[in-house]
Order: structure tokens, then C-alpha cells, then sequence
């Protein structure tokens, strides 16, 4: 067999765990995983556009066409989620919920346990990507090397694979995001305080991540939308040169230079539970 025909064989398969109208990837990403050249594949990529796998639209890309589909092996794909610790409770109910809708549409679900770990989340993405997986939902790995973060996240895009985030956003990258409003959170957390009766208002986060100081803008909001004068020395968040601050030790410094004190609006259940621990 000619060696096109072999790579057009390779490609259909490949082509056919796509859904309709998603984008192929890129010819340098197909290149790598089908072992081929350019001219190789160029003349298998033109034959299966003739046969109504695939067609081009000119400044836009390649799409996958209907024959593609009517040549899929399973019943609606497969989605591989992936995020940081599959025992955190918020995680656990993401799971949940990507497992009733994968289930209901017959698409299989793979999970993997990222660990906050650039290394083993880019195997993960490596592994299904060879695999012919049809769809990723990831939480993003937080990590202060952005570039490289970009670099791993570009790498699913370049593949044509439909990629949505949850929880975390990354500088660079658009892709569908589903979270929460951090901003919304801090404001009706602390709008709260302030309708108990509270005025002094503490607000701490352990780290310097978008969304710490998008919930300190809420808080910041909604004090001065009740004119509330804003104290700095009130606020506890890591120096720029800080990787993270200690809690026990920052509520011990507001208890002892702030005497006006009475309530502290935490950045989260983690930092909550020290900050009371603290206090007692």
C-alpha cells in the first residue's frame, strides 16, 4: 500500500472520534503524531476532503465533515476531565456533575488527578490527546510560570480538541470558563458582615492568585459602597515577594495592632478554620 494511503487510513480514524464541524488540528500536530511529512499528508488531507471528511474554509481552518462521523467507532466520545485532587468536595460535585451529563449523552468519562502539577496534568493531556479523546473539562494547574502554563494549554488547543475550564482561568488562554464570580463572592461576603453590624473588617488570603485579590475587590466595594473608610493595616495578603503568607501569624499581627477589630472575612474554608483555630 502506498504510503498516503496508509497515513489517509491513520487520518480517518483519527478524524472519525471527532465530533461534527470540530476543528482538525493543526498539520504540524498531525504531522508529529502520524509520523508523516507535510507532502504525505497534504495528499491524504486533500483526498478525504473530496470524500466529504473534512472541508477547509479558507482563513479559518479544517473541519470535520458528516462521512467522518458516520465512521466513529464509539457512541459520543470521550471526555477526559481533569482536576487537582478528586477528593476535594468542590471537585467531587464537578465529577458528579460531568459524569450525569456524559452518562445521560452515552460519552465515556475518564478521570485523572492533576495534583497541582504542570508535569502530571501536560502526561494526562499528552496521553488522551494520542488516544483519540474527544473533549477535555479541566481545572488549570496554578503556577507562577506562566509561559509554560500557556505553552501546555496551546498544545490542546493547536490538537482542534474542545477544551472548557472550570474554576480557574489562565492569562493567555481563550477557552469557555465556568466559575464562580470572585468579585460577587467578596462583595456579598463582606456586605453581610457590614448588615450584622460589623465595621472593622479584616480580609485575608494565604497567596497572591487572581482570585484572592478579585475577592478582596469585592470586599473593597462593598465598604465603600457603605462609607467605610478602607484600613490597609485590616488587609493581610502575601508582598509581592511573599509565596505565601502564614495565617496563625497574620491573625495574631491583627489582633495586636488593629484594637478596633471585630469580624475577618477569610479567603476560603482552609483559611477560616486557622483563623478560628487562632482565636480560640
Amino acid at each position: 500500500m502506498l504510503r498516503y494511503k496508509i497515513i489517509k487510513k491513520m487520518l480517518s480514524e483519527l478524524l472519525s472520534t471527532y465530533p461534527e464541524g470540530a476543528q482538525v488540528p493543526s498539520r504540524t500536530v498531525l504531522c508529529n503524531r502520524l509520523d508523516t511529512s507535510r507532502m504525505t499528508l497534504d495528499k491524504a488531507m486533500k483526498e478525504l476532503e473530496q470524500e466529504g471528511y473534512i472541508c477547509s474554509i479558507k482563513g479559518s481552518g479544517t473541519y470535520i465533515g458528516k462521512e467522518a462521523r458516520k465512521h466513529s467507532s464509539s457512541d459520543g466520545g470521550t471526555w477526559c476531565v481533569i482536576v487537582p485532587d478528586v477528593q476535594d468536595r468542590s471537585f467531587a460535585r464537578l465529577i458528579r456533575g460531568v459524569e450525569n451529563i456524559a452518562q445521560r449523552e452515552k460519552i465515556k468519562m475518564v478521570l485523572c488527578n492533576g495534583d497541582e502539577d504542570v508535569e502530571k496534568q501536560s502526561m494526562y493531556i499528552s496521553r488522551m490527546i494520542d488516544s483519540g479523546v474527544s473533549g477535555f473539562i479541566i481545572v488549570p494547574v496554578i503556577t507562577r510560570d506562566i509561559a509554560r502554563n500557556q505553552n501546555l494549554y496551546r498544545y490542546v488547543i493547536d490538537s482542534g480538541i474542545p477544551m472548557v475550564f472550570c474554576h480557574r482561568e489562565v492569562d493567555g488562554i481563550a477557552v469557555p470558563t465556568i466559575k464562580t464570580s470572585d468579585f460577587y463572592g467578596g462583595y456579598m461576603a463582606t456586605k453581610h458582615l457590614i448588615e450584622k453590624g460589623y465595621r472593622n473588617i479584616a480580609y485575608i488570603a494565604t497567596t497572591r492568585f487572581r482570585i484572592s485579590f478579585e475577592r478582596c475587590q469585592g470586599y473593597l466595594c462593598a465598604l465603600m459602597e457603605n462609607g467605610i473608610p478602607v484600613n490597609r493595616k485590616l488587609i493581610c495578603v502575601p508582598e509581592k515577594n511573599e509565596e505565601k503568607i502564614n495565617v496563625s501569624e497574620a491573625t495574631e499581627m491583627l489582633l495586636d495592632s488593629a484594637h478596633e477589630l471585630d469580624s475577618i472575612f477569610c479567603f476560603n474554608d482552609n483559611v477560616a478554620r486557622e483563623v478560628c483555630e487562632t482565636l480560640k
